[in-house]
């Protein structure tokens, strides 16, 4: 039995961003930007993501800008790239939980949504390699400037995941069985 190969259809993942991008913002898309970051290796799921929080001009007219905060309506993982949750005098936190390679295929194209005002969490607790959700109690809030809320396709699985990212680097992704990008805004 002959391997087969296939050839990753670019142009058709770069049209799923604008969509995406066109759908959020409700108007054209009317520029393309290049990222100047690579996906980390791997990353860690530290827990959930309870609220995304990000200023938009959508439904407004471009640079009328307002605060929106989504409010999780199911489950969704957050994953941060090592070093990215620290404590206030800079040390990292102890965080519990799984790493994830991605040493898969990502995207290469994504749609740039708005700018990040930052996430509301709730942190796995535990050591060593178990972790557990608690039941109350540990929610975060971190305030996350000069970074960018993104969305993209998983071009294995056809999911729409969430990005954070600044100039140079992800810190962050939300991924959710029923996450969704919508006309509405964020959903699921």
């Amino acid at each position: 039995m002959r391997n087969r190969s296939y050839i990753r259809n670019f142009e058709e993942e770069s049209r799923r961003a604008q969509e995406i991008r066109e759908t959020f913002t409700d108007r054209p898309a009317s520029k393309v930007q290049l990222m100047r970051w690579k996906w980390p290796a791997s990353i860690q799921e530290v827990g959930q993501c309870i609220a995304v929080m990000y200023s938009s001009d959508k439904w407004h007219k471009p640079g009328e800008v307002e605060d929106y905060k989504h409010v999780a309506e199911d489950e969704q993982l957050l994953f941060v790239k090592p070093g990215f949750l620290v404590d206030e005098d800079g040390s990292e936190l102890g965080l519990v939980g799984p790493m994830t390679d991605l040493n898969g295929e990502m995207p290469q194209s994504i749609a740039v949504l708005a700018p990040i005002i930052g996430i509301q969490m709730r942190l796995y607790a535990g050591k060593g390699k178990g972790h557990y959700l608690p039941n109350n109690g540990n929610l975060y809030q971190v305030n996350i400037p000069k970074a960018t809320l993104g969305a993209a396709v998983h071009p294995d699985t056809g999911e729409k995941f969430l990005l954070i990212y600044s100039p140079t680097e992800v810190l962050c992704l939300i991924t959710g069985s029923s996450l969704d990008v919508l006309h509405d805004g964020i959903v699921g």
